[in-house]
């Protein structure tokens, strides 16, 4: 009883009017920093809902429409262009709908290694491509031997091409075609900017192989925020004189350090 009347005495005395409203005066100008603070919160959290809503809508727009051209250029080597596709996070890109079997396959391919392209600029590029040669190859004809029956005895043809891209070796006997075929591709593949897009560049350096389908995805790299809210401390001129302060504003940044 005694403990709870000392406190109830030293209530009534630090409780006044004129304590309340000092302590009142003092904290009042955190009042409007904290609902400042709330309402940049606020209308942050709704730009951010339709912002994302809106780079959906985006990107759905642009796996519908975005096609790969193909052309050869000035060296006769087969050159395939695509537009990136691109998005803050993987999942905004994994999640969309597609009948597409060549996009399809790369939303696998992003699903499966995205803990390596968590950071801006990562990509994954599906490329598909065939490789055909069309001519006419000489034969050799190895002669039956004259000491064995006709009946039994036919002729061998083999024929053979080779260069850098590919070795190809035949032998036709009466009953089977033996072939042994090696192809070596090279290509270069390249993710920039051509006209201020995203865009993948393919360029088949085997004259035999041309890209037929091709789909590239890369996380959006952010463009730098010059604009920021924020709280500042430090120490300065405060008053009519020096000392440290708190304070909220609008921050502007001139030069990006890091």
């Amino acid at each position: 009883m005694k403990i709870l009347q000392q406190f109830k005495a030293w209530m009534k005395k630090n409780s006044s009017w004129d304590q309340i409203r000092l302590l009142n005066a003092k904290i009042r100008p955190f009042y409007s920093i904290a609902i400042l603070l709330l309402s940049a919160l606020v209308i942050t959290q709704i730009l951010n809902h339709y912002g994302d809503k809106e780079k959906d809508l985006k990107l759905i727009n642009s796996i519908a429409v975005t096609k790969m051209i193909s052309y050869r250029n000035s060296d006769s080597l087969h050159v395939a262009k695509i537009l990136v596709f691109e998005s803050d996070k993987v999942k905004d890109f994994t999640k969309i709908k597609s009948q597409d079997s060549v996009i399809l396959f790369l939303q696998g391919e992003v699903q499966k290694y995205k803990s390596m392209i968590k950071k801006p600029g990562s990509s994954v590029t599906a490329i598909s491509n065939t490789t055909d040669m069309t001519g006419t190859i000489p034969t050799t004809v190895i002669q039956a031997n004259p000491a064995v029956p006709q009946k039994t005895n036919f002729p061998v043809y083999t024929a053979e091409k080779h260069n850098i891209w590919l070795d190809l070796d035949i032998i036709a006997k009466v009953d089977s075609i033996h072939y042994d075929l090696k192809v070596r591709n090279k290509y270069s593949v390249v993710i920039g900017y051509e006209k201020g897009l995203p865009t993948a560049m393919v360029t088949n350096y085997n004259p035999y192989t041309e890209t037929t389908d091709m789909r590239a995805y890369s996380v959006m790299i952010p463009n730098p925020k010059r604009f920021s809210l924020g709280i500042h401390a430090g120490y300065g001129i405060v008053g009519m004189g020096f000392g440290p302060y708190i304070g909220f504003g609008i921050n502007y940044d001139l030069i990006n350090l890091w």
